[in-house]
């Protein structure tokens, strides 16, 4: 089931569809895909103008492993982030990526655990 106001565009997603499949199947060095225009415009816009600060940012980790800034906590930024999160994790979202990837049986974590917002500053680097 979709949402009325959908931050994605699904529709222009499942015309591509069968086109991903293929750039994801045929990616190097290893499968993947990148999707241009993936969200709204105004959400995109909206996103970008009010991405939480550096030295706002829940975790900051600078150590050798990583420099970076990182926030989980949706309910404290600006609430176009949870419409997102929300969408990404969405049952509509999830058979998309299954279908894209082939990857069956693909569930959406209700944890924030790897994901949210994430900000690395000039000269620092994220440990993926």
């Amino acid at each position: 089931m979709e949402l009325l106001t959908s931050p994605i565009n699904f529709s222009s997603l499942r015309e591509r569809q069968d086109t991903l499949r293929t750039e994801f199947d045929e990616a190097l060095p290893m499968r993947h895909i990148v999707i241009d225009n993936f969200l709204d415009d105004d959400v995109a816009r909206k996103a970008m103008n009010s991405f939480p600060l550096y030295d706002s940012m829940e975790r900051i980790r600078n150590s050798v492993v990583e420099k970076r800034a990182s926030e989980t906590r949706l309910d404290l930024v600006n609430p176009v982030y949870r419409e997102i999160f929300e969408t990404l994790r969405s049952p509509a979202f999830v058979s998309f990526l299954a279908e894209v990837t082939g990857f069956s049986g693909l569930t959406a974590t209700e944890s924030m655990d790897g994901a949210g917002l994430h900000q690395v500053q000039n000269g620092g680097f994220h440990n993926v």
